[in-house]
């Protein structure tokens, strides 16, 4: 049984063997704008909406303001995540869901301040803005090793080399060596259900392998 394929290891650095969306990185100076946008937005919230907001208590918006706070956390870290795979990992596993827990929780309250739905339909706009030109600086460099990684799958078995994507070229290598009955991959969002149920409906052979994964 082999588990979760598509997370990789070269040392300490996690490679995720899939496909990413490339960008040309943005200019310091735009990435900076961008961040100060989401602080402004943030800031907003908390000094002139929030305190308009009678139905909420106030212990619930002094957590509002700390759990909205990433802002300041891009401001003091975007250039030091160190890879693509750290800063998705930040943004999905710690960044995005802080937002999303107020977002749910303010929506509760739009109907006693309609400033909030517009706050929460333009913080969002905001944040997707900030964090793209973020992502923007790793995702090159990610987009070039995922690129050489796939080159190097298609170079090592023929078999291999018609895969449609890098996450299925991983997936088949596993699945057509002889010895593996299992493989785990761990799919947590409907694309990559769907990416994966495209390449089961390819056909592979099972065989010993040991030649291509020693050319790999």
């Amino acid at each position: 049984m082999i588990n979760r394929p598509l997370n990789a290891f070269d040392g300490n650095s996690l490679v995720r063997l899939a496909d990413i969306q490339t960008a040309a990185a943005q200019p310091y100076d735009t990435i900076i704008r961008k961040i100060r946008m989401v602080i402004k937005s943030e800031t907003r919230l908390w000094r002139k909406i929030l305190p308009e907001c009678d139905a909420i208590p106030d212990g619930i918006k002094i957590r509002i303001k700390e759990q909205v706070a990433v802002g300041d956390a891009l401001k003091h870290y975007w250039k030091n995540f160190g890879s693509y795979e750290r800063w998705r990992q930040a943004k999905n596993s710690m960044f995005l869901p802080r937002v999303q827990g107020v977002f749910d929780y303010l929506a509760q309250q739009a109907d006693n301040h309609t400033g909030l739905v517009n706050w929460i339909a333009d913080h969002t706009a905001c944040l997707a803005d900030a964090f793209k030109a973020v992502a923007s600086l790793y995702s090159a460099a990610a987009g070039r090793r995922t690129a050489s990684i796939r080159t190097a799958i298609s170079a090592a078995d023929p078999d291999w080399a018609r895969a449609r994507s890098l996450s299925q070229a991983a997936v088949r290598a596993i699945r057509s060596t002889a010895g593996v009955s299992a493989v785990l991959v761990g799919m947590r969002r409907t694309d990559y259900v769907d990416d994966i149920l495209a390449e089961l409906q390819n056909p592979v052979q099972t065989a010993d392998r040991a030649g291509s994964w020693e050319t790999l």
